[in-house]
């Protein structure tokens, strides 16, 4: 199995075959990609439980964490592909675009100015559209599935100016040494074989940064069982707010001793 075919636990029921791409978060285009769209297609409910969560996500994100009307109105949108949405403190919120705000938020405290940022599966582009409004002169690879790449096209053709700044590709052959490269929840779908294939890619191209956000443990793969070098020094380890069985790494390239690190992660 090469790095750019789906792993065994790829969503594998996301409606791809409908073209209705303005309504593709709320009609199984995005499933297993966004909040409310489940990987069985169908969309679930905002009810009276989900909307209180949401309202206190974002409380936790934008005053415990963020502390920064400035960067929220700079970076955070919500709108293309129709989602359903809770309205909160003049905000329109979604899971998917509030919690990459923490994603986005927690970059930008530490990587300054980067040149070339490689998103490997980046969802339907809700991140990557928020970083770019951050740093409007760098350059972004987005790697993922063909399909995953459709839907980024649109989402981010319909969210900036241009894609001028933005190339597709399914594997990590051929690019150019990246400032920073990212990766949420999606190395704990994969295989392990995939994992160290995208590892060796980043670490061999030595890579500055490296954001790595994913379970703990999943199918057949456990973080602490991923194939690091020692050359990483943790700049952010701990699990994120509100989701204690996912880990948040923020990593520098650096003489380290991050195996053993590593190794002390829960199961």
């Amino acid at each position: 199995m090469t790095a750019h075919q789906p792993s065994p636990h790829h969503w594998a029921k996301r409606q791809y075959d409908s073209q209705d791409f303005e309504n593709m978060r709320n009609n199984g285009i995005c499933a297993g990609l966004d909040g409310l769209t489940n990987v069985d297609g169908n969309l679930g409910k905002i009810d009276k439980k989900y909307a209180e969560h949401l309202r206190q996500l974002w409380t936790v994100i934008t005053e415990a964490f963020i502390q920064s009307p400035a960067f929220v109105d700079k970076v955070y949108r919500v709108g293309v592909g129709n989602p359903p949405y809770v309205q909160y403190g003049g905000h329109k919120l979604t899971h998917s675009d509030v919690t990459n705000l923490f994603n986005a938020w927690r970059i930008t405290r530490y990587v300054d100015d980067p040149k070339h940022i490689v998103e490997i599966g980046g969802g339907f582009g809700c991140l990557a559209a928020q970083l770019k409004r951050f740093y409007p002169k760098c350059k972004f690879t987005m790697v993922d599935l063909e399909d995953s790449l459709k839907i980024q096209r649109y989402y981010l053709k319909e969210s900036l100016d241009n894609l001028n700044d933005f190339t597709f590709q399914q594997d990590m052959e051929g690019i150019e040494q990246a400032d920073l490269v990212i990766n949420i929840r999606s190395m704990m779908e994969m295989t392990p074989e995939q994992i160290a294939y995208y590892l060796e890619k980043i670490q061999e191209n030595d890579v500055e940064w490296f954001y790595c956000v994913n379970r703990y443990s999943k199918h057949m793969t456990k973080l602490r069982e991923y194939p690091f070098d020692d050359d990483w020094i943790p700049y952010v380890s701990q699990h994120l707010p509100g989701q204690d069985h996912i880990h948040e790494y923020l990593l520098k390239r650096g003489d380290g001793r991050f195996t053993n690190q590593l190794r002390t992660l829960r199961l």
